[in-house]
């Protein structure tokens, strides 16, 4: 089984106060690597803060801007730290998935959130209707960080089940309701954290080093096309972003 980490990157709401993108973004982890890849997370605490055993979350917008427990370390450590994440996602071939809205798509908060939602639901299933495709049957299940957007993810999610999304009629390779839980109780969605927060500084800041690190990652059907499956941006303004449009 393959469960899909999301976590948001912006406000579904934000939409009043300056934002022009929401992202939603996370990581398809086969259930036998968790606990390797819980071990890597585990290893940058270790590496960079030596001494403390008590677990500290790996919050990207936090580690970026030196916030809370990353207040003390001086840019280029903090910067080092995010590019241990991206060599994480990288080393252990995780497959990452984003989508952003762009506010030119936007109609509503709830409406923007269905849309990304939708869209990386879809995705993912098509990625596990590859592996059916290829002899090789997986099932899909989703954990998503909690917010105060949990039980409308939730409810889309019923709803999705019974009538598709926008993107697709069938999802039923992603198994039961999407659960959801804490980012500083797993390692795996601070690194959808990461994997979120990389595209929208991408797309909000017109900052794409950090996601051209991890490019390699996200979904791909066909490993010579130019653009990712797994990478969408929704807009009806120019792009330049490496996502599909």
């Amino acid at each position: 089984m393959y469960i899909l980490y999301l976590d948001e990157s912006g406000n579904p709401s934000g939409w009043n106060k300056g934002q022009r993108n929401l992202v939603l973004g996370g990581v398809a982890v086969f259930e036998g690597e968790i606990r390797k890849i819980t071990s890597s997370v585990d290893a940058l605490q270790n590496k960079y803060f030596p001494g403390i055993p008590i677990p500290l979350e790996f919050h990207s917008s936090e580690i970026f801007s030196g916030k809370n427990a990353f207040r003390a370390l001086p840019y280029d450590d903090r910067k080092s730290i995010l590019k241990d994440l991206a060599s994480v996602l990288t080393s252990n071939s995780i497959t990452t998935f984003a989508t952003g809205i762009h506010i030119s798509q936007v109609h509503s908060p709830d409406q923007a959130l269905q849309d990304v939602f939708g869209d990386v639901c879809t995705r993912f299933n098509t990625m596990l209707l590859r592996h059916h495709h290829a002899d090789k049957p997986q099932k899909g299940l989703l954990i998503i960080d909690k917010s105060q957007y949990s039980e409308k993810l939730f409810q889309d999610m019923i709803s999705f089940r019974k009538s598709g999304t926008k993107h697709a009629a069938y999802l039923g390779n992603i198994v039961d309701i999407p659960y959801f839980t804490d980012s500083h109780r797993t390692r795996i969605m601070q690194l959808a954290d990461f994997v979120a927060w990389t595209f929208f500084r991408c797309l909000e800041h017109g900052d794409g080093s950090f996601l051209t690190s991890i490019l390699s990652c996200f979904d791909r059907g066909d490993s010579q096309a130019n653009l990712s499956d797994g990478l969408k941006h929704m807009t009806v303004e120019p792009c330049s972003c490496p996502a599909r449009h």
